[in-house]
């Protein structure tokens, strides 16, 4: 696996790309990292993201009752996703985590 980080492009998106190879196959992999509200984000750049992605991971923020709603608010932009892969992320503070256990 090979890393490279482009430039940023706003100060709140980073780009990535990435390399996996492994035994059988190598995949370029383009991670794009951006940190902005979808009430941020322009039509045109939805577009974008929607014609040319292949996956969507969101994360959000479990001890915040906000980055629910940040989450509510990306609905329509998921949905409108072709992508097969899409997966929800939330961290937990090592604490709580253990608490849990």
């Amino acid at each position: 696996e090979q890393e490279q980080e482009e430039e940023q492009e706003q100060p709140n998106q980073r780009h990535l790309q990435l390399q996996l190879v492994n035994r059988y196959y190598s995949a370029p992999v383009n991670i794009t990292i951006d940190n902005r509200p979808i009430a941020d984000i322009s039509e045109q750049e939805q577009k974008e993201h929607i014609d040319t992605c292949q996956g969507l991971v969101l994360v959000f923020n479990g001890t915040k009752a906000e980055s629910l709603q940040h989450l509510q608010d990306f609905t329509p932009f998921i949905q409108s996703t072709k992508t097969e892969i899409r997966l929800l992320v939330c961290n937990l503070p090592l604490q709580q985590q253990q608490q849990q256990q």
